[in-house]
């Protein structure tokens, strides 16, 4: 049961760095696009420094999240095993 635990955990973090590396890409894309518009390009800046904060915390807590999940499910899984006695 343990090691399905940390198949489902180890899919679900790839699977976020996956999504956070494309997330990145595409907003570093457009963030690029928009600071070359002069009247806002001061403001995008500031915004895309603020995103980009925003998304790390995201990430990071889901990340957590994710580790404390299968800690809790190990942790019950342990509870349920038969004991070899």
């Amino acid at each position: 049961m343990k090691d399905f635990i940390q198949q489902v955990e180890d899919a679900i973090h790839g699977g976020v760095v996956s999504l956070e590396s494309l997330h990145k890409q595409f907003s570093e894309a457009i963030f690029a696009e928009l600071a070359k518009i002069e009247p806002i390009a001061t403001q995008v800046a500031e915004f895309k420094e603020n995103h980009d904060r925003l998304i790390s915390g995201l990430y990071e807590l889901v990340r957590n999240a994710n580790k404390e999940t299968a800690k809790f499910a190990k942790d019950l899984a342990e509870k349920w095993e038969p004991r070899s006695s």
